[in-house]
């Protein structure tokens, strides 16, 4: 008999390979108490290890989890949940001291008190991305609510040019129109050597460490963006509003509003600390509400490697002040990010976050020239999830085989929040991606709107053994397809579907992928929608690690 042996920080799995199928039954490692024996001889298929910063999205994960029999959650105070390596040493080593049994000893001794191997728990981890445990996630033996590589995704210059790439090969992308013009600003050479060419084979090198000429940090951003002063005072661009942001910034700070070239630098010298930006066209003409600016907030589940759904439940963000093109110092006037209007002492959350609903009586009150009666109020509002959905859709079409910056891992999740801006003649853009978002900017009222989020993504995910690599069947349903078409169908109905909750979803997990996946998800989750659902090659791997061409 052949037994392998495959340990973790908080048990050890065993895996007999000379049965037919792939049953394993888990003991305890030396860190765990009796008490938590019961764990692994129950039926439960989860073991979830939560960890998460935010006490908002926190108690809501625990009280949605609470609700399935069929998964355990982690005691963060229990001695199985530790959150440093101090026991970790013996556990690597192979050293157990459960019963005072030798290694071999116990292995024969545990294998014979199993008469029969029943499937164990399998663990995700639900958690912030810097406290996911990730040695386990590329063991395959654990799940995890985050992608490790997504920073094409999450940095805003990677995003644009990822997204440029893709637009130059594919001329009739929506995401021709959805992105607005974005020019990337690196400063890098601006604060370490850099060579000059002056023409006629004179150079000169610039550098403040090693005492060579000095030069003013404008001077020598002047010459690193020489490019980009030639494109923004141009004359097709002169007259035209910016808008720069960092390209890792978070909750609406290192942002600013300009319009002239010294406007930029005087922005680029007060973060002299940051090196990597992106100078994004300002649209100056959004569609407003009560004169106000907004941006709509669309999460966004990606399971595996590669479903994406879209949650119909859309957040409208709105400015703490009436919007002022011409006033543009006014940050409370053009920032809609809830973190930022909620510094501002007028700011009243039952005004300002809002649900992309409630845009329908609006526009039916105040905007006759684009609605005139209450059908074609929802027809807006409809039109613009559609919209939503196929930008999505495409959106992720666009980093298919780019697994440098982006790698979906067969064995993960992820939540992303997705800002969307409408401009005054409902065009829809994509402004940003934003990996963790932080849901406690939603606030108390629409506290619901997380819950049922939280609600259907467990259903999606963890009820359907979706990450599971015992349950789920390896192929996908041949009637998944990556084509923008399945968006559109999946879009179109899932407004008007209706279904169970996740927690009452018949758990008939083995044939998940034998269903038609928009329809399951419609039913499992009714407020989401399937918008892509293709098999990329890192699928089921190592944890989805390992390419194939």
């Amino acid at each position: 008999m052949h037994i392998q042996l495959l340990k973790t920080s908080r048990f050890s799995v065993f895996f007999d390979n000379t049965t037919a199928d792939s049953s394993t039954t888990l003991t305890r490692s030396s860190s765990s108490s009796s008490s938590s024996r019961d764990i692994y001889s129950s039926p439960h298929r989860y073991l979830i290890d939560v960890d998460i910063n935010s006490d908002y999205t926190s108690t809501i994960i625990g009280d949605v989890l609470r609700k399935r029999t069929w998964c355990t959650v982690m005691d963060p105070s229990s001695p199985t949940h530790d959150d440093d390596d101090d026991d970790d040493d013996d556990d690597d080593k192979g050293t157990y001291h459960d019963d005072g049994r030798s290694g071999d000893d116990r292995d024969h001794h545990h294998l014979r008190e199993s008469s029969s191997f029943t499937p164990q728990p399998f663990m995700i981890q639900i958690k912030d991305f810097e406290n996911i445990h990730w040695d386990a996630v590329l063991q395959g033996t654990s799940g995890a609510s985050s992608y490790l590589v997504r920073k094409g995704l999450s940095r805003k210059a990677q995003l644009s040019l990822q997204l440029k790439r893709y637009c130059c090969k594919h001329p009739l992308s929506v995401l021709h129109q959805a992105i607005p013009m974005t020019i990337i600003i690196e400063t890098w050479n601006a604060y370490e050597e850099m060579k000059l060419d002056f023409g006629g084979g004179i150079f000169a090198s610039f550098d403040d460490d090693h005492h060579l000429i000095q030069a003013p940090l404008r001077d020598r951003l002047c010459w690193c963006l020489h490019d980009v002063k030639q494109t923004i005072e141009s004359n097709e661009y002169k007259d035209l509003y910016w808008i720069l942001k960092s390209s890792v910034t978070n909750k609406g700070y290192d942002i600013s509003i300009i319009k002239t070239w010294d406007e930029l630098l005087q922005s680029l010298e007060t973060s002299s600390h940051i090196r990597e930006w992106v100078l994004q066209r300002y649209i100056e003409r959004p569609l407003l509400v009560m004169n106000h600016k907004f941006h709509l907030r669309v999460y966004v589940l990606c399971v595996g490697a590669l479903r994406v759904f879209v949650y119909n439940q859309i957040l409208m963000l709105i400015a703490a002040h009436p919007y002022s093109l011409s006033d543009y110092d006014d940050i409370y006037s053009h920032l809609t990010n809830t973190a930022r209007s909620a510094e501002d002492i007028d700011f009243d959350e039952v005004k300002f976050v809002r649900h992309l609903d409630d845009l329908s009586p609006y526009l039916l009150k105040h905007r006759p020239d684009i609605c005139c009666d209450t059908s074609s109020s929802i027809k807006v509002v409809d039109g613009i999830k559609t919209s939503i959905h196929t930008i999505t859709s495409e959106l992720f079409q666009a980093f298919e085989s780019e697994y440098s910056v982006f790698c979906p891992m067969s064995q993960c999740f992820e939540v992303f929040g997705l800002d969307f801006m409408l401009d005054d003649q409902l065009g829809v853009y994509l402004l940003e991606v934003n990996p963790g978002p932080d849901f406690q900017q939603t606030g108390d009222r629409l506290h619901g709107v997380i819950y049922q989020m939280w609600e259907q993504v467990c259903a999606i995910v963890i009820d359907s053994d979706l990450l599971n690599p015992i349950m789920t069947l390896e192929s996908f349903s041949s009637s998944s397809s990556s084509s923008s078409s399945s968006s559109s169908s999946s879009s179109s109905s899932s407004s008007s579907s209706s279904g169970g909750s996740g927690s009452n979803l018949s758990r008939n997990h083995a044939v998940i992928d034998e269903l038609n996946a928009d329809r399951w998800a419609k039913t499992a989750a009714k407020d989401f929608s399937l918008v892509y659902s293709k098999q990329w090659s890192t699928a089921g791997i190592n944890g989805g690690m390992s390419f194939t061409n």
